[in-house]
């Protein structure tokens, strides 16, 4: 069971020791560039900008919210979790289970613009401490929704 548990940890170091940023810059027709970072690109498809207000569009909402890697990752007792949001708004911050299953929200609140960071102290909703593995953590802002990844080792 030790070695089983040294062999998970090993293997998740591994998966989470190389995160990529990837960035996107704008070159604008005023001469400036605007940088954003990026941590997970899927796709990207430009094909339906045709104007400037598209375009716009576009830069705000890479500009409304950011969600962090949670630190420490892999966990134990908790972890924090970090996030930007440039505009004040409706944040929901919830933690789910590989399956889907909502394990518990932590914030679900109107907060104003700025970074703010919340604790994830490993308990469901009703309490009781999770079991070791992989969960997921969402943050909805702005009608929009980023996740990432983190594990409990116990």
């Amino acid at each position: 069971m030790k070695l089983l548990k040294y062999v998970f940890f090993i293997l998740v170091i591994i998966s989470m020791a190389y995160p990529q940023v990837y960035h996107l810059h704008v070159n604008l027709s005023d001469g400036s560039r605007i940088t954003y970072d990026i941590a997970e690109i899927r796709r990207i498809d430009f094909s339906g900008i045709t104007s400037i207000e598209d375009g716009q569009k576009l830069t705000s909402i890479l500009k409304s919210f950011k969600l962090s890697q949670n630190y420490p990752n892999p966990f134990n007792p908790s972890t924090c979790i970090e996030y930007e949001i440039y505009k004040p708004g409706k944040v929901e911050i919830s933690i789910f289970d590989l399956n889907g299953r909502l394990i518990n929200t932590l914030i679900q609140e109107n907060q104003p613009p700025g970074r703010h960071k919340v604790i994830w102290d490993g308990l469901d909703k009703s309490g009781r401490k999770v079991v070791t593995g992989f969960y997921i953590y969402t943050i909805n802002f702005d009608n929009m929704t980023l996740s990432k990844k983190m594990v409990l080792i116990k």
